[in-house]
């Protein structure tokens, strides 16, 4: 149970609302039974009946791959100075 909550919007005027999480193993036909009960219910705001399926997990997980190596900084290309030329007038 999450317990008593602010409705994200009113519903038949209501603000606040009772939120329940159930879980069960049932036959195939009980949840349209299910769903069938909490429609009669005046009090029941909105519900959602939905099968749990469950993961299977035969998936093998993946090798760690190796670092990538990282490249060596590359050395700084050596300028010569040249002599300043000056302009002729």
């Amino acid at each position: 149970t999450w317990g008593k909550r602010r409705l994200a919007y009113a519903i038949n005027y209501k603000t606040e609302g009772w939120y329940v999480l159930v879980t069960f193993k049932a036959p195939a036909d009980l949840p349209k039974e299910l769903e069938r009960n909490l429609e009669i219910y005046d009090s029941v705001l909105r519900y959602l009946v939905v099968k749990l399926v469950e993961k299977r997990s035969n998936v093998k997980p993946r090798a760690a791959r190796p670092a990538a190596p990282v490249a060596a900084p590359a050395e700084e290309a050596a300028v010569e100075a040249a002599p300043a030329v000056e302009a002729a007038e």
